[in-house]
């Protein structure tokens, strides 16, 4: 079987991880076959071969469970190394939403914080602490909780909409946006690392666990404002902007996701709320 994979252009160095099993099935799929791979095949590289204008620093070929543990574990300590005071990843580029309606901008100056991006740093920060024992992965995420209680108009990432507090993807000024899936995504994150806490830690108040329930309580209440009857909203930008700003549906892609996240959130949970919610989005 021969391979083609195109390299994008980049000024350093760069490390490449290919699965060869997915290659294999993609091709298979392009020929219309039905056959399928077993777990207990080798692929064995015979031959790599270069050609554009590149520099070549091949310094070794290792099997994929080698490599894969050692870019988690160099992830993991990036993850400790640029945390900052706050407990958070600022992410260092501005973002402007509604750029045509004057009135209804909203704005996020560079190094702001994302509830997203803290949900699936605690996932990760857990995932490492399981692999490894070592504990600077559990106060890191301990710290990376303490976003989630700063409220967005000091920097933080938990706004309110009616009352109820929401884990802010884009923690937006002087509106909140109120983004569906990545508030849903930093409820993964909050209950990963509190399972993992809770278990060696032998705590069950650990904040990570209220948050996680605050923000089921709020979701029980503002979900149904996400329902359009045909499609999901994206988020609830309009509801506090002013004029007739138009509701953002969200793309089938996204829709597909609030499905999936619906039934994660059943999974965990069991309340039955969530899967009704999840079939009436899928149907």
């Amino acid at each position: 079987l021969h391979f083609a994979y195109f390299l994008e252009q980049n000024a350093d160095f760069v490390e490449y991880l290919l699965d060869l099993p997915i290659f294999v099935l993609k091709a298979l799929t392009l020929l219309n076959s039905k056959s399928t791979l077993s777990d207990a095949l080798n692929f064995i590289p015979i031959s790599i071969q270069f050609s554009g204008p590149l520099q070549l620093q091949l310094t070794s070929i290792r099997q994929k469970n080698f490599a894969h543990k050692e870019i988690f574990l160099r992830v993991a300590e990036w993850l400790l190394k640029n945390q900052d005071d706050r407990g958070g990843w600022p992410i260092p580029v501005e973002r402007i939403f509604n750029k045509d309606e004057e009135e209804n901008k909203l704005f996020l100056s560079a190094g702001w914080y994302s509830a997203m991006a803290q949900g699936h740093a605690l996932s990760f920060l857990a995932r490492a602490f399981n692999a490894t024992g070592d504990e600077r992965f559990l106060l890191a995420g301990e710290r990376a909780c303490d976003l989630f209680e700063l409220p967005t108009s000091k920097g933080g990432i938990k706004n309110q909409l009616f009352g109820y507090d929401w884990y802010e993807e884009y923690p937006t000024l002087p509106s909140g946006t109120f983004v569906l899936n990545g508030f849903i995504y930093a409820l993964v994150g909050l209950n990963d690392f509190s399972s993992f806490y809770n278990e060696n830690k032998n705590s069950s108040n650990f904040s990570s666990k209220k948050l996680f329930f605050n923000g089921i309580n709020s979701l029980r209440s503002l979900l149904p404002l996400f329902d359009t009857g045909q499609r999901s909203l994206y988020d609830l930008r309009h509801v506090q902007l002013k004029g007739n700003l138009r509701p953002n549906i969200a793309r089938w892609d996204y829709h597909s996701l609030h499905v999936t996240l619906l039934d994660w959130l059943y999974f965990i949970t069991q309340e039955n709320f969530f899967k009704e919610i999840s079939k009436r989005f899928f149907w």
